[in-house]
């Protein structure tokens, strides 16, 4: 545009150029914050948006931080290796883990596979893809299953 302003997913909003989030009103003239710019886009507040999200079940990412912190914590534990949770947080292991669980690929025996198998949530020998394990538990198909539930750490879609 040649005023600068990129165009929003909201028809009449744009976001001005600049390091700060703020967007343009075209009907009124004003400026907003991009809290009151996601309150029009969501028709809610952050606030009501989050509740939502955990009355649906869906962890907050630091919930979901603070579980794969601990379950690595519990893990290493089980090798005898005895690790504080400071020293977890700075790790590149951790963030290796985290990146590999952002990966979209589903597949049996990759990168999203084998973190779930370090953090103790798949098990090794399991053919099928990341994500059937509820599927197939359900049905009475899994073999040797004393691992929790995998889809419930999975890392959620962006929206």
């Amino acid at each position: 545009m040649a005023n600068g302003r990129t165009p929003s997913s909201l028809p009449g909003i744009s976001r001005l150029p600049g390091p700060k989030r703020e967007y343009y009103v075209e009907s009124t003239g004003r400026t907003i914050s991009k809290r009151s710019y996601d309150t029009l886009r969501r028709g809610a507040t952050n606030e009501a948006y989050a509740h939502e999200r955990r009355l649906a079940g869906i962890p907050n990412p630091m919930q979901r931080y603070s579980q794969q912190l601990a379950r690595l914590q519990q893990q290493k534990a089980k090798q005898g290796i005895i690790v504080s949770k400071g020293e977890l947080r700075t790790s590149a292991e951790l963030r290796q883990l985290r990146k590999d669980l952002r990966t979209k690929s589903n597949s049996p025996t990759g990168r999203k596979a084998r973190a779930l198998v370090k953090l103790g949530y798949r098990d090794e020998q399991w053919t099928h893809e990341v994500g059937m394990t509820a599927e197939l538990r359900a049905a009475g198909q899994l073999i040797n299953d004393t691992t929790p539930n995998e889809s419930e750490y999975e890392a959620e879609e962006p929206e």
